[in-house]
């Protein structure tokens, strides 16, 4: 473990290359991390990486692979993600605000509470083809359904139900299951159309 006066005392990039090339090998990469002269970090293939156009960076090769998933072009990903941080902030504007929203079925209000945490997964697995990335956006919205309960429980005009937090988890399960490969990428779908 390194301590704050060995940290003051080392360069970041030698850190940040001690920190990577321990990961690689906990991860089992085959190909550890260099530094070059200048002090960025690099693949150790990098001629052969820049002769055929690959990209030459640890930070380049994260960046193509996550985006080589799923397709999605960097503009209309970073207007996905805003609408995505958007629909969050609506569903928790909701979930504390003094209105209610009737359906008009009875038990309409968890109907809504698994569409609207299913749309949130769907949403934010359309964008994230990693199963790590998956499964943290799951955790955050499950944790984000049962925060808002509590909160809810604390105000004067909302009740704080167990049901509801149920009702969140299953939209969120069955947005998980909705989701790309089992269905077609839908944001994919929606750039694909405007670019014809």
């Amino acid at each position: 473990m390194w301590r704050a006066k060995d940290i003051s005392e080392r360069s970041f990039s030698a850190l940040l290359r001690d920190l990577l090339t321990i990961a690689n090998k906990g991860l089992s990469v085959r190909n550890p991390v260099a530094e070059c002269a200048d002090g960025r970090l690099l693949c150790p293939e990098k001629d052969r990486n820049a002769a055929s156009g690959r990209p030459t960076t640890v930070l380049d090769s994260l960046m193509a692979a996550n985006n080589q998933t799923l397709g999605l072009d960097l503009r209309a990903r970073s207007l996905w993600l805003l609408l995505g941080w958007v629909l969050v902030l609506c569903i928790v504007f909701l979930s504390v605000a003094p209105i209610s929203i009737e359906t008009g079925v009875e038990q309409g209000d968890k109907l809504s509470h698994a569409f609207a945490y299913g749309t949130l997964m769907v949403w934010f697995a359309n964008l994230y083809g990693r199963l790590a990335r998956r499964r943290m956006f799951a955790a955050g919205l499950v944790a984000l359904g049962i925060a808002l309960e509590f909160i809810q429980g604390w105000t004067e005009y909302r009740t704080f139900e167990v049901i509801d937090m149920v009702a969140d988890a299953a939209g969120v399960v069955a947005g998980w299951a909705l989701a790309p490969p089992r269905m077609p990428n839908l944001l994919k779908g929606v750039e694909k159309f405007f670019r014809t």
